[in-house]
């Protein structure tokens, strides 16, 4: 592999003091070095180490990418037509040993072409990331760590112990989630810096007190797919690292690529079928058995619970990739997707209850998401159905608890259901003329006999009970069901009537009361 300048200056420097002269290429470009000859052209790309007596008053024609001039004492001055054109020079003059410096040289390409043939190995044999980012941990001695478009943790190096003042370093890979107390951080490293196409340096503040991270997004074929990061953790960055970890993220992001492309099309996924189900697409009973088999423990009859996660706020402040994943850690054996700008997640009834409330509402109340819960199901090509109830407990809770974490379906039944009744009619204009001439008389008098009846029908028509409930003397109570009856008449005998009443009473009560228009 090539080098640059940078890398060079980083070596040359333990031996002897170097002077800089000249502007320097950023890019690996810098091929193996070779002794000046002046009967010999200059190569493409190539470093000549030179004795400063035998430089020519004027620099051939093409001249070297690097000129490494030694000898000529401390004070060793350069023709001036070379510093007029601005070559790139090292000015190495406290050494005269031409041969020390250009085996010195030698060594550090063999270093570095060692290293990327460990890459280059890795790639064609596993394409194993955590693999390459060990291979790669002596080359930058800090913290090294890919994640994936989720904020999975794909690998990262950390150092261990110290001996003889060498880092040792292990491979720490976690197939985890960021842990949930550094989302606030992973969110503008993560997602915030996403859209970066270019290379950028940040500070790291959030985790690391102040130390600079240097990172690259991964993308392919156009799409987010992660980040490659290294973090001057352990020292700060030297010449040459940034050059060397975009060469690096190279061969991670051509790993990651064909990690990926191992992975397309499985389309007997559960993952998959679920979705071509919530989006009411035939399915095969054969790809749903697949499904089912791996899904299920135990019996077929198996209950299952949809369940629906969105951000409580907008605009959302998290990858949904990562709830995604987050949920699937917490919920072992769910199922969990991103659909319509959400989360859905398919939970064996059996566990749902227990779990929802001891593992997942922290997570929710964290993280800033509510959720809705749908009934329990066994058919699961009704899916969609219980995606829907979920979907209405979620919207129908949050208008009437904001502050509430989950909502159910057997909450939000009866709200919604008073909610589909109220059409192109007003819920004033849906009560029966009998109900009408009952709220008539209770605004006329000082008795509320609307309220006495519908207490009365929630007591099923008790009235030694309502009677306790209002407080109110037995006699009294009869005297007011004798008043109503004159208004109603004698519909109360009829259950279909009871229900109308019931839901009327309801209708008023959602919909802001009979002073209401």
């Amino acid at each position: 592999m090539k080098l640059n300048a940078d890398i060079i200056y980083q070596e040359l420097s333990k031996l002897t003091k170097i002077q800089r002269c000249g502007r320097f290429a950023d890019e690996l470009s810098l091929g193996r070095p070779r002794l000046y000859d002046p009967y010999r052209a200059c190569e493409e790309a190539c470093i000549c180490v030179a004795d400063r007596d035998a430089l020519p008053a004027v620099p051939p024609d093409p001249a070297p990418l690097l000129t490494i001039c030694v000898g000529g004492g401390g004070g060793c001055r350069l023709p001036p037509a070379w510093l007029d054109r601005g070559i790139p020079i090292f000015i190495a003059g406290e050494t005269s040993d031409l041969t020390l410096v250009n085996n010195a040289i030698q060594h550090l390409f063999d270093h570095y072409e060692h290293w990327d043939m460990q890459l280059r190995d890795i790639l064609e044999d596993s394409a194993n990331i955590s693999q390459m980012v060990i291979a790669s941990s002596p080359i930058f001695e800090n913290t090294i760590t890919v994640t994936d478009k989720s904020l999975h943790i794909l690998a990262r190096n950390e150092p261990t112990v110290i001996e003889d003042g060498a880092l040792q370093w292990s491979n720490f890979t976690s197939h985890d989630a960021v842990p949930a107390n550094d989302a606030s951080m992973m969110q503008d490293l993560y997602w915030g810096y996403r859209a970066h196409t270019e290379p950028y340096l940040h500070d790291d503040e959030g985790r690391y007190g102040g130390t600079w991270v240097y990172s690259i997004n991964l993308f392919i074929s156009g799409y987010y797919e992660g980040c490659s990061s290294l973090s001057a953790k352990t020292h700060p960055f030297r010449p040459g690292d940034q050059a060397l970890f975009r060469h690096f993220t190279a061969y991670i992001r051509k790993a990651l690529e064909k990690n990926l492309s191992i992975t397309v099309g499985q389309a007997g996924s559960p993952r998959v079928v679920i979705k071509e189900l919530l989006d009411c697409l035939p399915v095969e009973e054969r790809r749903l058995e697949q499904a089912l088999d791996s899904l299920q423990e135990g019996s077929a009859e198996q209950q299952w619970q949809c369940l629906r996660i969105q951000p409580a706020e907008q605009p959302q402040t998290l990858p949904v990739d990562y709830l995604c994943l987050s949920v699937r850690k917490i919920l072992p054996g769910s199922v969990a997707l991103v659909y319509d700008k959400g989360i859905v997640i398919l939970l064996q009834q059996d566990e749902a209850q227990a779990k929802l409330a001891a593992e997942l509402e922290p997570f929710l109340a964290n993280m800033k998401l509510k959720m809705g819960v749908s009934y329990p199901f066994s058919d699961l090509r009704k899916l969609r159905v219980y995606y829907r109830q979920a979907c209405c407990a979620l919207d129908n809770g949050i208008l009437l608890d904001s502050q509430k974490l989950v909502h159910t379906f057997e909450e939000q039944a009866l709200p919604y259901l008073l909610s589909q009744c109220v059409g192109e009619f007003t819920a004033k204009e849906l009560l029966p003329p009998e109900l009408v001439g009952l709220a008539k008389l209770t605004q006329q008098t000082s008795v509320n006999y609307w309220q006495t009846l519908q207490v009365y029908l929630d007591n099923e028509k008790n009235a030694s009970q309502t009677a306790k409930d209002l407080y109110l003397h037995r006699s009294t109570m009869l005297q007011r069901l004798n008043r109503i009856n004159a208004v109603i008449g004698n519909k109360m005998d009829s259950a279909a009537s009871r229900l109308y009443y019931q839901i009327c009473f309801y209708l008023i009560e959602e919909y802001g009361g009979l002073d209401k228009d």
